[in-house]
């Protein structure tokens, strides 16, 4: 990057962060007008106009790094330099809040402890991320990759991976609720001691490939989750536990000695219209 163009991207930050002041300062004094209104006509129904204006500018200030203005500029270079396979970038802790990474290339990205609220990653590149102890709220990784990633311990809530790349991923101890994986490829996924409930995994392909002795299901929790169509050639899923999912047209022939399976709707539209018994399900897989 030659010298005039680092003192343009510098004075560019820079001016985001002035805006940034100003915008603090606009919220504070839209709050303060807030109090003001008191008692005057229509100031409820005002007061929660202003509010709901400061709350979403707010949002915009949640991620702004605290760093000096130096290694702002040195982060933002990483991330323009693109075709580049630097080291991965650190967001360690962050909060993030209503971002659009999609189509982004965050290979080894590290998201240890982070929250991500209502963040879209769709088609975007997370491989090899470090996203342990991570809690994600209604994001959106549709056709993304997080091949080889690391989400042990992490909560997902409500959260799209449609289609998703997460084969080799780890989900140690990961807990999902209501999120969609239909379609998703998670083959030699490690989800020992994950448990998953109302998710929507059909299609979704949980085959092992290489050894199931890598990626194990043990203690691994299935409650109310649709698993229809869903391919799990390979798996040994001893200590495993599927309990009120939908699971037609699962196959695979997976080893099934120490599974355990209460109440499977093995009926083609999930409808609960077919609740069979263990050995039912044991002698379709």
């Amino acid at each position: 990057m030659t010298t005039s163009a680092r003192y343009g991207r510098d004075a560019a930050i820079e001016a985001l962060l002035s805006a940034a002041a100003r915008l603090r300062w606009a919220i504070g004094s839209a709050r303060q007008l807030i109090l003001a209104l008191g008692e005057a006509a229509g100031a409820d129904r005002l007061a929660d106009q202003v509010d709901r204006l400061a709350n979403r500018a707010q949002r915009w200030l949640v991620t702004e790094p605290p760093q000096p203005l130096r290694e702002i500029g040195g982060l933002v270079g990483r991330v323009t330099r693109r075709g580049r396979r630097g080291p991965g970038l650190a967001a360690d802790h962050a909060a993030l809040v209503d971002l659009d990474l999609d189509g982004l290339d965050l290979a080894r990205i590290s998201l240890c402890g982070a929250n991500l609220t209502e963040v879209t990653l769709r088609g975007a590149d997370c491989s090899a991320a470090d996203a342990s102890s991570s809690r994600w709220l209604r994001c959106r990784l549709e056709h993304g990759s997080l091949r080889m990633a690391v989400l042990a311990g992490a909560t997902l809530e409500r959260c799209d991976l449609s289609r998703a790349r997460l084969d080799g991923t780890s989900w140690h101890r990961a807990v999902l609720a209501g999120c969609t994986l239909h379609g998703a490829t998670l083959t030699d996924a490690r989800l020992d001691r994950a448990e998953l409930t109302d998710c929507d995994l059909r299609g979704a392909n949980l085959a092992i490939v290489r050894s199931p002795h890598v990626a194990t299901l043990a203690g691994a929790r299935f409650v109310r989750c649709d698993l229809r169509d869903t391919h799990w050639g390979g798996r040994e899923l001893g200590g495993a536990s599927f309990i009120d999912c939908k699971l037609f047209g699962a196959r695979g022939a997976p080893a099934l000695a120490g599974v355990s399976i209460e109440r499977p709707d093995l009926s083609r539209l999930g409808d609960g219209s077919q609740i069979a018994t263990q050995s039912d399900v044991i002698a379709a897989w």
